[in-house]
């Protein structure tokens, strides 16, 4: 099987995981990288951060949600930045189901305390 090198996240992947281009040539990052790149405007606009500061973070959680530990090649939307929505510090990136969850819960730790000790009995 092909394979090929993202030029972002340095990983040698199989061919299948890097968009198509013309012909038989395809991007020099992988969907992942991709899809991070695809997205520099919102996190500049939203969060006031770059895209190295996102592929310096990807890296940093091994390109996994920070809650469960979903890896991004898993994921058919990617990691996510999730922020507080009260101060805008940035805490990390997460798969959509988990930046769900805490949005649901209105980041609110007493609202996740009680769904655990629910979860327990």
């Amino acid at each position: 099987m092909k394979k090929k090198t993202c030029q972002d996240c340095g990983k040698e992947k199989p061919i299948d995981e890097f968009y198509s281009k013309r012909g038989d040539e395809t991007h020099s990052y992988c969907k992942p990288c991709h899809l991070v790149r695809n997205r520099k405007y919102k996190y500049k606009w939203a969060y006031d951060i770059t895209v190295e500061e996102v592929l310096s973070m990807r890296k940093e959680q091994d390109y996994s949600c920070k809650i469960c530990g979903t890896h991004e090649e898993d994921l058919k939307r990617g990691l996510f930045v999730d922020h507080c929505h009260e101060t805008g510090k940035i805490r990390g990136l997460l798969c959509n189901d988990c930046n769900t969850l805490l949005g649901r819960a209105k980041d609110n730790i007493d609202i996740l305390t009680t769904a655990i000790k629910y979860l327990e009995n």
